[in-house]
């Protein structure tokens, strides 16, 4: 899909204004210092002939993982819904382990539980969304460490990766 754009009202994303909103969690702000969109690889397909292979273009898209840095809450309340998050994932939780499996198949239903869509907006200087951008089916892989140090005179950021299915922009 594209989108007609006048030129003369073209501005540029801001490097330093992003949002991150996890479904999941609707209550925990993740604004973000840096966020990193994975790249997108489209593999060729080979088509195969007597004297030489032809690259043509394939029909499966791979996604990088996406990177975020955000801003540490003083309740670490966006810290431990990502750790939480990932030890539901594996099965760690308060009451024992619960693994989404089932006799050697995967429960469908319990595994949809570890995924969420989140949306990453890019916004304006008046902190309006300039650019929203939706990521499906996406779930935690890492979290940086959080270091206390009392030489900061800053605010504590930390890092997150996230691996997805996809993700899409849409135009209104």
């Amino acid at each position: 899909m594209t989108q007609d754009v006048n030129l003369t009202e073209v501005r540029n994303a801001r490097e330093n204004k992003f949002l991150l909103q996890v479904k999941r969690f609707e209550k925990v702000a993740f604004s973000c210092t840096a966020v990193s969109i994975g790249g997108v690889t489209l593999s060729p397909a080979t088509q195969v002939t007597p004297h030489v292979d032809i690259p043509r273009a394939g029909d499966k898209l791979a996604f990088s993982p996406m990177s975020v840095r955000f801003l540490l809450a003083e309740d670490m309340s966006n810290y431990r819904s990502l750790y939480d998050w990932m030890t539901e994932i594996v099965g760690i939780t308060e009451t024992g382990h619960e693994f989404p499996f089932t006799e050697g198949r995967v429960d469908v239903e319990l595994e949809k539980r570890f995924f969420s869509d989140m949306t990453v907006s890019v916004l304006h200087g008046n902190r309006t969304e300039a650019i929203p951008i939706y990521v499906f089916d996406a779930w935690p892989s890492s979290i940086d460490s959080v270091d206390f140090n009392t030489q900061s005179s800053g605010v504590l950021t930390v890092g997150a990766q996230f691996y997805f299915s996809r993700f899409d922009f849409r135009y209104d």
